[in-house]
């Protein structure tokens, strides 16, 4: 059964069964692809740019990476951008 809106999405995978890095991971990805869907959209919306699909799995990626590495929490995200 699919969840009705990403907020029981969200808390589906926070209640998720097993040890608790394992709920932060889908958590913190989850927080990853929203941002990037966001972030994307902005580009379009505000920057008339367009993506290809497999420029924006990668950089969802990038920054799921980049979180592990750095091992920060979510709202820091946005620090992460220095490109």
């Amino acid at each position: 059964m699919l969840p009705h809106n990403m907020f029981s999405m969200l808390n589906s995978l926070a209640a998720t069964p097993g040890c608790k890095q394992k709920r932060q991971g889908l958590v913190m990805n989850w927080n990853v692809v929203v941002w990037n869907l966001w972030r994307q959209r902005n580009k379009m919306i505000f920057e008339n740019c367009s993506t290809d699909i497999t420029e924006l799995v990668v950089e969802v990626k990038v920054t799921s990476w980049k979180m592990v590495d750095k091992q920060v929490e979510f709202w820091l995200l946005p620090l992460l951008r220095m490109e």
